[in-house]
């Protein structure tokens, strides 16, 4: 829910003018993102609340396991990681809640990446976000269609 906050303000700047305009959603959005943690609960408490889930709801993680398997093979990273939460949910600790939580979350995200971003972008992508040794450079493929991406140029 603390996301949420730059999350809604990002999505507002993309969209400039038209991301201020009350007869959008996220002016609202905006104002009430502050509140959800409180009535949520803290991050912790959710986090618990995404580890019974995982461990007690059978057929949840069948679920994204599925769609975790729809792009495997196509990045060592993020093949890695999900290799990575399997170990970790065989035996969850509490006190792991938040990452693995958090490591759910990027290999969503990563997923997206990589059936809808350009191979390079996507392999860039789970390399920074899901490779846990450190940062590597981007190569200059990367780094160009970045910048075509943020010009307009690439799609």
């Amino acid at each position: 829910c603390k996301q949420g906050i730059p999350f809604v303000a990002e999505a507002m700047e993309v969209l400039g003018g038209m991301g201020y305009c009350e007869e959008s959603e996220l002016p609202r959005l905006y104002r009430e993102m502050p509140v959800n943690s409180i009535w949520e609960g803290s991050g912790n408490i959710m986090c618990l609340d995404v580890l019974r889930v995982l461990t007690k709801q059978h057929g949840v993680y069948d679920v994204l396991s599925e769609a975790f398997a729809e792009v495997k093979g196509q990045d060592r990273h993020y093949d890695r990681a999900v290799r990575q939460l399997q170990q970790r949910l065989r035996k969850p600790d509490e006190a792991m809640g938040r990452e693995i939580t958090q490591q759910l979350f990027l290999l969503g995200c990563g997923a997206e990446m990589l059936r809808h971003a350009s191979p390079p972008l996507a392999q860039a992508w789970c390399q920074m976000m899901l490779d846990t040794r450190g940062e590597m450079p981007l190569s200059a493929q990367v780094q160009n269609d970045l910048l075509l991406r943020a010009t307009g140029g690439l799609r």
